[in-house]
């Protein structure tokens, strides 16, 4: 499978980045408002992005408060629902400080 890796700087604390990627309403800010479920292996977000995609389910893989987060999709689909090639995405995120250039002191 394909990786493909976007590092994006954000001029905010660890804390309010890691609610944006972490929490419903911090995800729906971006993409779409998940329901969280409780399952015996975790939480498990709920995306509904409509009818011909059908439920997308992303497990919560891991989660370090403030430092990272995963997502593996574990829903499956019908080979023609454009939901199909989710099954067994992995989506990591990374937080970390970068250090200020002197430039831009």
């Amino acid at each position: 499978m394909a990786e493909l890796y976007h590092q994006v700087w954000i001029a905010a604390p660890s804390a309010t980045v890691y609610e944006a990627i972490s929490t419903e309403a911090g995800i729906a800010g971006w993409w779409d408002r998940p329901t969280t479920v409780k399952t015996d292996s975790g939480a498990v977000l709920e995306f509904n992005p409509g009818p011909e995609h059908g439920v997308l389910r992303g497990r919560v893989a891991a989660a370090i408060p403030d430092r990272r987060i995963e997502w593996e999709f574990v829903s499956t689909h019908p080979r023609n629902s454009p939901a199909f090639s989710w099954t067994g995405t992995r989506v990591s995120f990374e937080i970390t400080r970068r250090a200020v250039p002197p430039w831009a002191t």
